[in-house]
């Protein structure tokens, strides 16, 4: 009890010490206040431009301060009235600017003022460098100078070339890791790949990667090229004129455009004359069986105009039409097994249409409704004397699309970008040897989100549902459902953005593989479908890891893809014609590592990726002792770089390489030198005329080929020398006032289906 009172007695006293003190100091506060003055002092450089975030160092009254100046420059100090001095003395520390030891007088009322000026340039050192990138699940997007070490009458095609995560090869654009050429869109509207040229660099405001889309089977993904917001009613144009040195050959490219406030209109039109020369050799078990010289007269045009109207801030829409086309007739002479043969003509033949239409409704800030429609037609045509063969290939394509965005939508505390979409296709194809038509159609339903799941993490979900079917005319039509989801999770920190995806994806085989009308090469080389075919699905897994160090960018990334129901050629009924089958299974192991560094104050830039397969395609077992070839698997070796220098006096300079030790097939392996290319360009009259030398595949290194076949007890070499060496000269006029074009929307894209 006693122990008790004593530990009471001073709780109470303690309490009762410390509600007297706060009492005091409440009255001694209001009662008596002290007379506070802040004093500011302001950094500015030479521009009288305020310097944020420099540290200055105070000693005043003989008390010694750090701060920082604010957004405005600024830095606040609270002086009382015990503090009876009225200098102050400051020194400034940066590493952009020259060290200042000064010594302020603030007893005025007027806030103080200095000055920093700045280093030389051989004396900053560097702390930071800008963040050309930024990404979540979904995509990731590059924005920086594009025209940075570039003409400035350069094309967005080269300026592509120099953008991390994209490899240039063989003429179109990848992702780092991938096979398949990326999907190609200008500001949200499908494109070909031509249109990257006809587009300035300097008009592109961001490039957006999206290594899953809405559609990714046919393609790696997609490359959505945004450009500036659009200025007053404008127009430009340009002619572009080319001569080939080393054969006979020349191609023409005008282009024009046309802006006003409710219309812009685009249209370019391209032809290309040009005569080739090639040559095929086939060896079997050591002995010459076919050697033929073939002389191809090459005619290809093609051509694009695209309207769009925006009738107010929230209805725009889209119309567009573009067509590609070819004639190659060719004279053609040959051996067989040493003998020499009659002479014979072939003439290959294509054209396509491509019609679209969008209609983009603007709910509001957040939410957008878009109709979409599109019409494609194809004919491929192939004709031969000495034997005459004739072969069609012929397909019309109706689709229609709805969708339904919406970014921001808040759900369960995390923020959403959804979009629903129903896509209808149908396809009417006609074979060679009868008048039935092979009838296909596709329902599609679509669901993706992408969730920012907090300030490091985000996730991205597609969920698609087909249900296709087909049948030939006056046959039984089948049907299929067919799931195929995506998820993308990715981490993203100071140290770098790590991505894992899946995705699962279909290819339908078009009408060239389903045909069962032979497609006459030659005597050793003829082609035959195969009505029974169904399609192939693909699962890839991959990670992917991405940093920016300092002002150099890396990329590595692993995959692995199985495929099922795999679509192979094989030789079932002679060693000459081969047929398609689900042949069985594919399984492809990758490894990828990306180098993006800018060189010379951007002047010179290096990009450079390097990476190696394992491929093994596994037959099934019905078709192992019917077929008449056997399985493929090995390694391979993958380069690509692109290498561009701007030089003194407007003179720019492009170097690119590709090269593949083995291209692996299921039941071919390719051999391909390297291909280098080199573009010189001369910019004159103010950019308003350029002068080009280009050499692709120079001294004719990938013109070589040689393909390896394993027959059951026969080794077949086939060596081509294909017309891959071009040295032309072209000069490029440009006109007018250039402007920049406004989105409506993406047309529709399918690339369910492979077409010869």
């Amino acid at each position: 009890m006693k122990n008790y009172f004593v530990q009471s007695k001073i709780r109470y006293t303690t309490v009762f010490r410390f509600l007297s003190s706060f009492v005091f100091f409440v009255i001694s506060v209001f009662a008596f206040p002290q007379n506070v003055k802040t004093w500011k002092i302001r950094v500015t450089d030479l521009e009288n431009l305020s310097v944020i975030g420099v540290r200055l160092k105070l000693n005043i009254c003989e008390r010694e301060i750090e701060g920082f100046t604010d957004e405005n420059g600024i830095l606040k100090y609270q002086l009382s009235e015990c503090d009876t001095c009225t200098r102050a003395f400051i020194s400034v520390r940066s590493n952009m600017y020259m060290p200042l030891d000064t010594i302020v007088d603030f007893s005025s009322s007027v806030d103080s003022e200095i000055t920093l000026m700045p280093k030389a340039l051989d004396e900053v050192e560097v702390v930071g460098y800008k963040t050309i990138s930024k990404g979540n699940a979904e995509k990731v997007t590059f924005k920086t100078d594009f025209t940075k070490g570039l003409l400035k009458s350069a094309k967005a095609d080269i300026a592509l070339r120099r953008i991390p995560n994209i490899v240039y090869s063989g003429g179109s654009f990848m992702f780092t890791g991938k096979q398949k050429k990326a999907k190609l869109f200008v500001n949200g509207m499908e494109v070909p790949d031509e249109e990257l040229s006809k587009i300035d660099a300097k008009d592109i405001y961001k490039v957006e990667l999206h290594r899953v889309s809405l559609n990714d089977d046919k393609y790696s993904g997609e490359i959505n090229v945004v450009l500036k917001k659009s200025l007053n009613a404008q127009y430009s144009g340009e002619i572009d004129m080319g001569t080939n040195l080393l054969n006979t050959g020349f191609g023409v490219n005008p282009l024009f455009k046309y802006r006003s406030k409710k219309i812009e209109v685009t249209t370019w039109v391209s032809y290309v004359n040009d005569r080739q020369n090639s040559q095929y050799k086939r060896n079997r078990n050591d002995e010459d069986v076919f050697l033929s010289d073939n002389h191809n007269h090459l005619k290809q045009y093609g051509g694009l105009c695209r309207l769009n109207m925006f009738f107010s801030p929230r209805w725009m829409s889209s119309l567009s039409y573009s067509m590609f086309g070819y004639k190659s007739p060719a004279d053609i002479s040959w051996q067989l097994y040493g003998v020499t043969q009659p002479e014979k003509e072939v003439e290959e033949s294509y054209f396509s249409n491509f019609a679209n239409m969008v209609i983009r409704h603007d709910i509001n800030a957040g939410e957008r409704f878009y109709i979409k429609a599109r019409y494609f037609n194809y004919k491929s045509e192939n004709r031969s004397t000495m034997p005459v063969t004739r072969y069609i290939g012929r397909m019309n394509e109706y689709t229609g699309d709805l969708m339904y965005e919406a970014d921001s939508v808040s759900l369960f505390n995390k923020y959403h970008s959804v979009a629903a979409g129903y896509k209808s296709i149908y396809r009417n194809s006609t074979l060679t040897s009868s008048d039935k038509t092979y009838i296909s159609d596709v329902q599609q339903f679509y669901i993706k989100d992408n969730i920012l799941l907090n300030d490091k993490w985000s996730m991205f979900v597609l969920l698609r549902g087909d249900w296709d079917g087909h049948k030939f005319e006056n046959g039984n039509a089948q049907r299929k459902f067919s799931f195929l989801p995506s998820c993308t999770v990715n981490y993203g920190s100071g140290k770098g953005s790590l991505s894992a995806t899946y995705t699962r994806s279909i290819e339908r085989p078009g009408i060239d593989y389903l045909n069962p009308d032979v497609y006459y090469i030659n005597d050793m080389t003829r082609f035959k479908g195969n009505s029974k075919l169904k399609s192939k699905y693909t699962d890839r897994y991959s990670v992917n890891y991405s940093r920016q160090i300092k002002d150099s960018y890396l990329t590595a990334v692993m995959s692995y893809e199985n495929t099922d129901n795999f679509i192979g050629q094989i030789y079932l009924d002679d060693y000459n014609t081969s047929t398609y089958e689900n042949t069985g299974h594919g399984h492809n192991y990758r490894m990828d590592v990306a180098f993006n560094k800018p060189f010379l104050s951007n002047k010179l830039n290096l990009n450079l990726s390097v990476g190696t397969m394992y491929k093994a395609f596994k037959i099934k077992p019905y078709l192992k002792d019917k077929a008449l070839n056997g399985e493929n698997k090995g390694w391979a070796f993958i380069c690509s770089g692109n290498l561009s220098y701007m030089m003194p006096k407007e003179w720019f300079l492009n170097l690119s390489m590709d090269y593949t030790s083995r291209d692996i097939t299921f039941n071919t392996v390719t051999y391909v030198r390297p291909m280098l290319n080199i573009l010189l360009t001369k910019a004159l009259f103010r950019n308003h005329l350029n002068i080009s030398l280009q050499y692709i595949d120079m001294f004719g290194l990938a013109r070589k080929r040689r393909v390896e076949c394993d027959f059951k007890g026969i080794r077949q070499t086939s060596t081509c020398h294909l017309a891959t060496s071009r040295l032309s000269i072209s000069v490029v006029y440009h006109f007018g006032k250039q402007f920049r074009g406004r989105s409506v929307g993406e047309t529709i894209d399918n690339e369910d289906m492979i077409t010869k």
